[in-house]
């Protein structure tokens, strides 16, 4: 009798054992529920300026009376700033004054007093141009980079200009980057120049 209860006993532990064994180890289910990964993002990329390139054609220049784009009036400004007399007491405020017809009012306002720094210039050179009686003569190209894109109101180029005395073949370099702008239909002035200094 006690041989008999020990073998079922026996019996019943290797049964536990074997059903134990296959729940643990159970294979893979072939067809396992979808998971999905959120990535939480807590920082948005800052919108993208809009940029145009630069002009293939160098603007015409324009007189004061006409009616000019934008292009135009940043060329025909831009020059008529440069346009120096070394011979007056102070060329660059007295070149700004001529060209006040294609200047926005706000904008000579706020320069006022300080056009010398539109070009690197010393004393010394006024001085010796004046001495030579010499003539400048200005250039004003605007370059291919890019720049904000063109509104209705708002034009902005980039120029690269020079000015070069009669006396000296050295040119004085500049870049600057202009804007100009309008509140009346075909009616242009340039709100603001920036240079590279």
């Amino acid at each position: 009798m006690n041989r008999r209860v020990a073998a079922v006993a026996a019996a019943v532990i290797g049964v536990s054992v074997i059903a134990g064994c296959e729940g643990g180890g159970r294979a893979p289910d072939p067809h396992p529920a979808p998971t999905t990964t959120t990535i939480a993002t807590t920082e948005q990329a800052p919108p993208l300026t809009r940029m145009a390139p630069g002009p293939t054609t160098t603007a015409a220049g324009c007189s004061a009376t006409q009616a000019c784009d934008g292009e135009s009036v940043i060329v025909t400004g831009v020059r008529a700033l440069l346009a120096y007399r070394p011979s007056d007491p102070d060329p660059a405020g007295a070149a700004a004054d001529r060209a006040t017809a294609w200047l926005c009012p706000a904008y000579v306002s706020s320069v006022a007093g300080t056009w010398a720094a539109l070009m690197p210039i010393t004393g010394t050179q006024w001085s010796q141009w004046a001495a030579e009686h010499a003539s400048i003569t200005p250039k004003v190209s605007l370059t291919s980079d890019e720049h904000p894109a063109d509104t209705d109101t708002t034009v902005s180029r980039v120029a690269q200009v020079s000015v070069t005395a009669s006396t000296d073949p050295t040119p004085v370099t500049q870049t600057m980057w202009v804007i100009a702008k309008t509140t009346l239909p075909h009616r242009w002035c340039i709100n603001n120049i920036t240079t590279g200094n």
